[in-house]
C-alpha cells in the first residue's frame, strides 16, 4: 500500500491476490543471488586488472612474481588486500575505488577479517588470533566447568527414547557448532 502512495503509476501492475511481481534489474542486498552477483563482478574486475583466480581457492586473486605477488581475498563484499610493494597494493585499491564507489580502507599493521585479527607488527611474520570471536561466542553461549573431553563415555550408546531437539535448540546446536568448526579451522 505505501508503494503506491509513493508511486501510484505502478498501481496497474497490482495483482488481483494483492500481490505483485517485479523483475530486478540488479540485486538487492541480502537476496540469495545477490552474493554470487557480486562476487562474479568482482572476480571480472580483477582479471580486468590483471589478476589470476587461484586454481585451489575461487575466493583467492594473484597477480604478479611471487617477490611481488599483490594478494586479494573475497569474502562477499569484504577484501583483504596483501603485497609487499605498498605502491602495487595502492594501485589495486585506487583501481577498485574506480570501480566501486563505497570502499572503506583499513590500513595499518593490525587488521580484523572475518573474527580473525592480524598482526604484521614482527618484521617477516603475521600472528593471527581470534580472541575477539571467541569472546563473542563465550558471551553468548557461556560455558562453566571443565572437562578433560566434552565426550560422555557413553557417547557411542543409543539412548532408549529417541529425544529430539525442538527446532529451536536444533537451530542453536547447529548454529554453535559452525561457529566451533569455524574457530577450529583457523586456530
Amino acid at each position: 500500500k505505501i508503494m503506491f502512495e509513493i508511486r501510484p503509476d505502478y498501481k496497474p501492475f497490482l495483482l488481483r491476490d494483492g500481490t505483485m511481481i517485479v523483475r530486478l534489474d540488479k540485486a538487492l542486498y541480502g537476496c540469495i543471488e545477490s552474493a554470487r552477483l557480486l562476487f562474479n563482478h568482482i572476480k571480472t574486475t580483477l582479471i580486468g586488472m590483471g589478476f589470476k583466480q587461484n586454481p585451489y581457492d575461487q575466493c583467492v586473486f594473484n597477480k604478479g612474481p611471487l617477490e611481488s605477488q599483490c594478494t586479494v581475498v573475497v569474502y562477499v563484499d569484504d577484501l583483504f588486500i596483501s603485497c609487499r610493494d605498498a605502491k602495487i597494493a595502492k594501485e589495486t585499491l585506487d583501481a577498485l575505488t574506480g570501480v566501486y564507489e563505497s570502499v572503506k580502507v583499513t590500513e595499518g599493521l593490525v587488521h580484523s577479517y572475518l573474527g580473525m585479527t592480524m598482526d604484521f607488527s614482527k618484521a617477516g611474520e603475521v600472528k593471527i588470533t581470534m580472541n575477539g570471536y571467541v569472546e563473542d561466542l563465550l558471551k553468548k553461549h557461556p560455558v562453566t566447568g571443565t572437562v578433560t573431553s566434552p565426550a560422555a563415555s557413553n557417547l557411542f550408546e543409543r539412548p532408549e527414547t529417541d529425544a529430539r531437539l525442538s527446532p529451536v535448540d536444533s537451530d542453536e546446536f547447529h548454529s554453535v557448532t559452525q561457529k566451533l568448526l569455524y574457530l577450529a579451522k583457523r586456530v
